[in-house]
């Protein structure tokens, strides 16, 4: 799952560049389902700073660091990143699948757990389109990185067709 590892990496690097909405309208910030309570977590959090020096002050710095890294899953970054990159990918995918109707919603769910039990040692359990999915976040991350270089939409599409992606 060294893609998944790539894809993370990546979306983090990107993080601050380009649209802040995808196509459907999901703004990064408020992907998950316990937006308005992070908010006021970190509300909280951020008058505990002001108001507090010393050991306190880095004690509620640390918190709040944790807290901004850990409130999004794996599988909203990826569905979030799908949506964001459908008009490149979502042929690709539809292709990759050989149906019509796809799912970037299920999609990203699977690759999220199957990441989740391999970095925990189960292996023992695989799903039919597991090797579909492992294409499909290559795909993505491959599509982030020619994004974060400059490289448009179209010879990113291109690129990815030519190789056979």
């Amino acid at each position: 799952m060294m893609a998944t590892a790539g894809f993370e990496w990546q979306y983090d690097l990107s993080k601050g560049q380009g649209k802040e909405k995808a196509e459907e309208g999901i703004e990064r910030e408020n992907l998950h389902e316990f937006s308005e309570q992070e908010k006021e977590i970190l509300a909280f959090l951020e008058e505990k700073i002001e108001s507090h020096t010393g050991e306190k002050k880095r004690y509620f710095k640390g918190i709040r660091n944790l807290v901004k890294r850990s409130s999004i899953k794996l599988s909203d970054k990826i569905e979030w990143t799908l949506i964001k990159y459908s008009d490149v990918l979502e042929g690709l995918i539809k292709n990759i699948y050989n149906t019509e109707k796809i799912s970037f919603k299920e999609i990203a769910v699977r690759i999220a757990r199957y990441r989740n039990k391999i970095a925990h040692g189960d292996i023992s359990e695989s799903h039919k389109d597991i090797v579909f999915d492992l294409r499909v976040i290559e795909l993505l991350y491959y599509v982030m990185v020619l994004d974060y270089i400059g490289v448009s939409k179209e010879k990113n599409l291109k690129a990815l067709s030519s190789v056979g992606l």
